[in-house]
């Protein structure tokens, strides 16, 4: 579980970190970060609620919050393939790259156990 809170950091690297490039002259650094981080970080923490084997009060919600924080991912991670194709060429497009292959890898296994989560 601790490679796979590890894979979920790196995929930062993919489309996240490339919106976050392109929204950093318009609303700051920080902000840019916290936007793009923030459905990263609440798939981190539903992750927490994965690996417990008692169903618990917020199993199911975070499982389902979780799912939430991936499918925004996944939609960063399309525009990042399609500005990687389409746009300029990026000083960092092969760290966006590893990303978006971390990051769908790390989707897919939440998928995975969100699901099996959700059957209990």
């Amino acid at each position: 579980m601790l490679l796979f809170k590890l894979a979920l950091l790196l995929s930062f690297c993919g489309g996240p970190m490339l919106i976050a490039d392109l929204l950093k002259p318009m609303i700051g650094q920080l902000e840019a970060f916290a936007i793009t981080f923030a459905p990263l970080a609440v798939t981190g923490f539903c992750a927490l609620y994965l690996e417990d084997d008692e169903p618990g009060n917020w199993g199911r919600e975070a499982a389902l919050a979780g799912l939430v924080g991936v499918a925004i991912v996944a939609m960063m991670n399309a525009f990042a393939v399609w500005q990687l194709a389409t746009g300029p060429e990026r000083a960092d497009g092969s760290l966006n790259a590893f990303g978006i292959v971390v990051g769908i890898v790390s989707s897919a296994v939440y998928v995975y156990l969100a699901r099996r989560r959700l059957k209990q």
